[in-house]
């Protein structure tokens, strides 16, 4: 076991994703489950038979991890995760809002609206200082903080028809099956304290936002610990792309929220190269 792996969680190979000059992140598999993709050209899983990938892989990992601070004891506060100087001098514009909701002049693309992408959109990261990175699977990054026990995780996939119509009810339908995903793979009561919420990414250049639909999820894991689980998620269905965020934390950590909105303040969804 190396220091990037912590007891409990599921461990991965070391492959890492595609780094660009200014530190920025396009999601890449591991070499050896596929033939080497053209260069600069991103990596999506398929999402086939159902949806739910993101929360299986996520929560079998916080089901078993011993790092989680104890029930009886605070986590300490913690600051929020510092973008690195590669990767902030890329963005000019100001961060925004502490809310997570779209107030600029340029508005937002909402659930009701249709996305414009003509194919599956990609996740573009900006790495946080003090995470470590796994490449999972197809599509898939988990930024692990073992300071703050937390997991944050990306994943872009190609969705296959489903049968809705549109963003909105598409992008409802993935956080239905996300939610019971997790009730299965938890295998204990799950308190759902929101799934209608809205989180706001920046759509390519951050003229713009694009909004995802939220959940939060609190449960108990393996340790007897308590757990929040936040995700996100938008599909963009005319283009069958499929966005999702997950943020897994011990429930002692005040400061979770806050660290929810720095960490989507750093991805931005792009036109796959």
């Amino acid at each position: 076991m190396n220091n990037n792996q912590q007891p409990g969680w599921p461990q991965q190979p070391e492959n890492q994703p595609q780094q660009t000059e200014d530190g920025q992140q396009y999601a890449q598999a591991p070499a050896f489950t596929q033939t080497p993709p053209k260069p600069g050209v991103p990596v999506w899983g398929w999402v086939a038979g159902g949806v739910g990938v993101v929360a299986v892989i996520a929560v079998a990992g916080v089901m078993v991890f011993n790092g989680l601070a104890s029930g009886n004891k605070q986590s300490e506060a913690a600051p929020a995760p510092i973008v690195s100087e590669s990767a902030a001098s890329e963005e000019s514009a100001e961060p925004l809002a502490s809310t997570g909701a779209s107030a600029d002049a340029g508005g937002a693309v909402y659930l009701f609206d249709e996305s414009d992408f003509s194919s599956p959109p990609a996740w573009l990261v900006k790495e946080p200082a003090g995470w470590t990175k796994e490449t999972v699977k197809d599509g898939m990054l988990s930024y692990t903080n073992s300071g703050l026990q937390c997991t944050f995780t990306t994943y872009q996939a190609k969705l296959e028809p489903t049968g809705e119509t549109g963003d909105e009810a598409t992008t409802a339908m993935v956080m239905a099956s996300e939610i019971a995903a997790v009730e299965k793979s938890v295998g204990k009561p799950v308190e759902v304290i929101d799934d209608a919420a809205s989180t706001y990414v920046k759509l390519r250049g951050g003229d713009k936002d694009i909004e995802l639909q939220e959940a939060e999820l609190r449960f108990k894991n393996d340790k007897d610990i308590d757990v929040v689980y936040r995700m996100a998620v938008r599909a963009t269905a005319s283009s069958n792309g499929l966005m999702e965020l997950a943020l897994a934390c011990p429930g002692s950590l005040t400061t979770e929220s806050d660290l929810w909105l720095e960490l989507t303040d750093a991805v931005s969804i792009v036109d796959a190269p």
